[in-house]
């Protein structure tokens, strides 16, 4: 009878089941994966990168780290990517598909498509750069800093705002004064997803 009953008691309990990968998963690892090439490691991976940061997608997909992914796969990151990290081209015939990052380069990207913002009337009220709290000491007396980066991306405004697309990890966000991003020596230009970019800034002025 206990026989039965440790028979019955193993059938309801739990079963392991393999584990199969969910398909936001695998947007998580193509998006990171993409981030990465596109951003910092392309030319060291031989992707042929034009001056605008485009590269062929079928060249892309031929790296190992990308053989398990399609162009569907990528097109769907780049469509559901919220905060638009990315952008698809038509390319020349014979090449097809170019993809890019929108921002984020350590890599130079002399024709990325930033338009100037030469006065302070063309700059927001305030600018915002988000970050995390153990980096504020540094922030508080060096000003903000590229970090190897080819600029510093500053919101016109706090998460929630009209047009900030901000991303879920930062847990301090940084106020910096628009005026001193128009001075000379330091331009400041707007990218297509509504970001200003600066090579430097400014001491913030309150967290």
């Amino acid at each position: 009878m206990n026989s039965s009953g440790g028979r019955r008691q193993e059938a309801a309990g739990p079963r392991r089941r393999a584990h199969k990968p969910r398909e936001q998963d695998r947007d998580v690892q193509l998006s990171k994966a993409l981030s990465y090439t596109l951003r910092h490691g392309a030319l060291k991976l031989g992707l042929p990168m034009g001056a605008d940061g485009f590269v062929p997608l079928g060249a892309l997909l031929q790296l190992p780290q990308f053989c398990s992914f399609s162009a569907e796969d990528v097109q769907r990151v780049v469509d559901t990517n919220g905060k638009q990290r990315f952008a698809l081209q038509p390319g020349d015939l014979g090449i097809g598909l170019l993809i890019r990052a929108n921002q984020g380069h350590s890599l130079q990207v002399p024709e990325l498509e930033l338009m100037p913002l030469e006065t302070p009337q063309a700059l927001p009220l305030m600018l915002v750069h988000g970050t995390f709290w153990r980096h504020w000491p540094s922030i508080l007396i060096k000003g903000l800093s590229c970090r190897g980066r080819a600029h510093i991306h500053l919101a016109p405004g706090l998460p929630g705002d009209p047009g900030v697309i901000s991303g879920p990890l930062q847990t301090l966000y940084a106020g910096a004064p628009p005026l001193p991003c128009t001075e000379p020596g330091t331009p400041a230009c707007l990218s297509l997803i509504t970001a200003t970019h600066t090579p430097q800034a400014p001491a913030p002025l309150s967290p």
